[in-house]
């Protein structure tokens, strides 16, 4: 993680030293979003793509998917809200 932010935000003349909470709570961000990566748009474009349907066709049926009443619920947005608050739950 201190590389990444080194390669973000140092500059040429000055050294970037960050700061640990810094360092935390990016990879915390990281490693939520990682794990909500699948969401139901993402999944439904990679089951259809994979069964040799086109590009529109895979990119309308992710669409498609955000309709259902399930996809702006917990499956999509909010859930990394949530997790964030787990933490300090704990």
């Amino acid at each position: 993680m201190p590389n990444f932010l080194h390669m973000m935000f140092s500059q040429p003349y000055k050294q970037y030293v960050c700061p640990q909470m810094v360092r935390d709570a990016l990879n915390l961000i990281l490693i939520l979003h990682a794990d909500h990566e699948q969401n139901c748009s993402t999944s439904t474009v990679r089951v259809v793509g994979s069964s040799g349907a086109n590009l529109f066709a895979s990119c309308a049926a992710g669409v498609c998917a955000l309709w259902g009443p399930l996809a702006w619920g917990c499956q999509r947005g909010g859930a990394d809200d949530a997790g964030a608050d787990l933490p300090g739950q704990t």
